[in-house]
């Protein structure tokens, strides 16, 4: 059998397979020393980590990276913030090699750009940090947008200000991250039919309002409580997902139909919307009855601390938060299908049946009452509970994986 091992083993297509095949989808992290120490170890091929998924990532300086003659080892590259860069220091992409595929990297205010992204990247994160002078601080951002490569699939900026002229968005980019308002969104050339939902249009005048009825590849906008929009100004109908900020509701304006996502403040009317998923009400200071919450919700995180009543809360509802309730609940009141639930001041006795055995996530931050072993869902995975003080913990669920008792110090039946 030994001699039947080695003869294998020493075949070195096998031996590589079954590393690959071991390796697969993970994510190996590694030093600037122990890459120095243990490069030998991790002689995967370009081709091995695109195959099976495997990512060497190191979070390293850049010029730790620079001098590290193993750097093509690494395909997952985090660049740290540097305390000592000199804002005036020009970044150039020649220098990170090909075989890179994913790039993260925090910069200095005033920092440019200069030199092509590899081609091997399809993941570009960019932060920058220092004082905020809009000007100074988009020369990069600026770089990267007029340099972008034909295999970049995700793109994520902060919100920085944009030169003169226009960046065109190469179709090969899936996902662009950046939010900013109308002056620097229009400098974006977009192909027809083609969405981004995580680029955010800042929503601060009527004119941008005007400019977004054009542009449908934002679906997702902010909208300022404080802006005074002209009678029944309409938001157009493609867009899918509102926060209002600002502290107030939206006066004047109507919202689209078709909603399915909106953070919103006590007043804004919701309750007509057929097609909302999401919720957020960041105050909501009355009590909710039944027939107020929209019926398609699947999410709601509210702040609120009046009694519910059974049949309130949405029956397809998957994820609640609930951010300053402290009220007692009784059987019937949460919804059937729920899976994640936080409740982050709640200190109220729980009765068995209360919770309904769906939940895999509980989240109980202030919580500090006696607990019997038949309360909790069987089907828990997740649990958090960092008021937690009571002398003893009753048996946990089997299913548990993640718990969580921050200020526990007594005794338990939990095992490893």
């Amino acid at each position: 059998m030994d001699d039947l091992f080695y003869l294998i083993w020493r075949n070195s297509y096998i031996r590589r397979l079954i590393r690959n095949i071991k390796c697969r989808d993970s994510v190996i992290h590694v030093t600037n020393q122990y890459l120095l120490d243990n490069h030998q170890y991790l002689s995967f091929t370009k081709q091995d980590k695109v195959d099976y998924n495997i990512s060497i990532r190191s979070d390293i300086y850049f010029q730790d990276y620079l001098n590290n003659q193993h750097k093509y080892i690494i395909n997952e590259l985090n660049l740290q913030r540097d305390e000592d860069l000199l804002p005036e220091m020009e970044f150039d992409f020649n220098q990170i090699h090909d075989g890179v595929t994913k790039l993260t990297m925090s910069i200095k205010e005033g920092q440019t750009g200069a030199g092509q992204l590899p081609n091997s990247l399809t993941y570009l994160w960019i932060n920058i940090y220092g004082r905020r002078e809009s000007r100074a601080i988009s020369m990069i951002v600026n770089h990267v947008l007029s340099n972008i490569s034909s295999n970049l699939k995700t793109l994520v900026l902060p919100d920085v200000y944009l030169d003169s002229g226009n960046y065109t968005i190469p179709d090969s980019l899936t996902d662009l991250s950046y939010g900013s308002k109308y002056d620097n969104l229009q400098r974006l050339v977009v192909s027809p039919n083609k969405v981004f939902q995580n680029c955010i249009l800042d929503v601060d005048t009527i004119e941008s309002v005007q400019w977004l009825e054009e542009n449908k590849w934002i679906n997702n906008i902010v909208i300022d409580s404080r802006v005074a929009f002209t009678e029944n100004t309409c938001i157009p109908s493609h867009v899918s997902k509102i926060r209002v900020k600002g502290g107030g509701n939206i006066q004047n304006c109507v919202l689209p139909t078709m909603l399915e996502s909106l953070t919103c403040f006590y007043g804004t009317p919701f309750s007509h919307f057929e097609h909302l998923k999401s919720l957020f009400l960041y105050s909501y200071p009355v009590m909710l009855e039944k027939g107020v919450l929209p019926l398609t919700l699947q999410e709601l995180n509210l702040s609120y601390d009046q009694p519910l009543d059974v049949d309130v809360l949405p029956p397809q509802l998957t994820t609640l938060g609930m951010y300053e309730f402290n009220q007692p609940l009784f059987i019937g009141v949460l919804p059937p299908h729920l899976t994640t639930l936080g409740m982050y001041g709640f200190n109220q006795l729980l009765f068995p049946g209360v919770l309904p055995n769906s939940i895999t996530e509980l989240y109980l931050l202030s919580f500090n009452q006696p607990l019997s072993s038949d309360v909790l869902p069987n089907m828990l995975k997740v649990l958090t509970m960092d008021g937690f003080k009571q002398p003893t913990i009753p048996p946990l669920p089997t299913s548990l994986l993640k718990l969580s008792l921050r200020n526990f110090k007594g005794t338990s039946n939990v095992t490893s």
